[in-house]
C-alpha cells in the first residue's frame, strides 16, 4: 500500500495447507517510513536458522537498509531457502524408496504390488507434486515482487538518487535469479514424479 509516507507490505505462505500454526509456515508483515527510511517489520513462524539467516542478510548489505524493498527482499530470500528444503525433503524420501524396494534396477521388485504398498508409492508421488506447487506458488509471489520492483524504478526515476535506483535493480537482479532456482527445483520434482510413476508401473 503507498500513502503519502508509508508504504506497507504483507505476505503468507504455510507448507501444511490444513493449519497455519504448522512450524512450515512464515509470514511477514512490514511498514516502510519514507521520511526516515526506516523499516519495522514483524515475520512469524521463524525458526532460529532463519532468524540467523535474516540477521546474515541484513549484515552483508549494509547499503540497502534505508531501502523500501528491504524486507521484500529478505522475504524472498527466506521463502528460497524452505522451497529448496521442502524439495530436498521430498526427494530424498522418494529416492530412498525407490533404492530401498530396489525398484532402480532392471531384477524384480523386492516387494509385491499390494494395497498398503500403492498407497505408499501414491503418498510419495504426492509429496514430489506438492513441493511443485509449493514452488510454483513462492515463483507468482515473486513475480509480484519483481512487478513491485518495477513500480519502484520507475518511481525512482525522478525521485531518488543514483545509488538508490541502483540498488532497487539490485533487488531485481536477485529476485530473477531467485525465479530461476525456483524453476530449477520445480524440474527436479517433476523429474522425481515422473521417476516415481514409472516405478509404480514396474511392481
Amino acid at each position: 500500500m503507498h500513502g503519502n509516507s508509508l508504504r506497507m507490505y504483507t505476505s503468507a505462505m504455510s507448507w501444511d495447507h490444513q493449519s497455519w500454526t504448522s512450524a512450515n509456515s512464515l509470514a511477514i508483515s512490514s511498514t516502510y517510513i519514507e521520511t526516515s527510511k526506516l523499516t519495522a517489520a514483524v515475520i512469524f513462524g521463524c525458526s532460529e536458522q532463519q532468524i540467523a539467516r535474516v540477521e546474515e542478510l541484513l549484515a552483508s548489505c549494509p547499503e540497502v537498509k534505508s531501502h523500501p524493498l528491504l524486507t521484500v527482499g529478505i522475504f524472498a530470500g527466506l521463502h528460497k531457502d524452505r522451497i529448496k528444503e521442502i524439495v530436498k525433503k521430498a526427494i530424498y524420501e522418494c529416492t530412498a524408496a525407490i533404492t530401498d524396494l530396489k525398484l532402480d534396477r532392471d531384477a524384480p521388485p523386492l516387494v509385491k504390488r499390494d494395497f498398503k504398498l500403492n498407497r505408499k508409492l501414491r503418498n510419495w508421488r504426492l509429496k514430489t507434486k506438492m513441493a511443485e506447487e509449493e514452488a510454483r506458488t513462492t515463483k507468482g509471489l515473486l513475480q509480484k515482487m519483481i512487478t513491485q520492483v518495477e513500480e519502484e524504478q520507475q518511481l525512482q526515476s525522478f525521485q531518488y538518487d543514483g545509488e538508490f535506483a541502483t540498488s532497487t535493480r539490485r533487488f531485481k537482479q536477485r529476485f530473477t535469479e531467485i525465479e530461476i532456482e525456483l524453476d530449477a527445483l520445480m524440474a527436479r520434482c517433476r523429474i522425481m514424479f515422473d521417476d516415481m510413476t514409472y516405478s509404480r508401473s514396474c511392481l
